[in-house]
């Protein structure tokens, strides 16, 4: 028969539990974070969850094209804005090109 200390035999008992619950806690989060992984990776795949890096691109791209766009209606319709003959047309086709150049942004149509 073994005799222990009880301070120490106490010590041990609750250590030893402790490490065996710290271990059901670790597995615990690791099935966690594994079920969550999954869930991330079906919802991209469903195309209900985009990832971060595809919107920035997105929206890089989108910004350039307007950009793009609103630079180059002075060239484009100079001419027209000349041949006009009066405020209110020429008014009317500036107008025309900013809501064309409006409506390809707000489309999502990125070319």
């Amino acid at each position: 028969m073994h005799e222990y200390e009880s301070k120490q035999a106490l010590a041990a008992l609750y250590s030893a539990n402790e490490e065996r619950l710290d271990a059901q806690r670790e597995n615990a989060l690791l099935a966690r974070a594994r079920r969550k992984k999954t869930d991330i990776e079906r919802e991209i795949l469903e195309g209900s969850v985009v990832k971060v890096d595809e919107v920035i691109d997105l929206w890089a791209t989108s910004i350039t094209n307007a950009k793009n766009k609103l630079l180059a209606m002075p060239n484009k319709i100079t001419h027209q804005l000349l041949a006009a003959g009066d405020h209110k047309t020429a008014l009317t086709i500036f107008k025309d090109s900013v809501n064309e150049a409006l409506e390809e942004l707000a489309s999502g149509n990125i070319k």
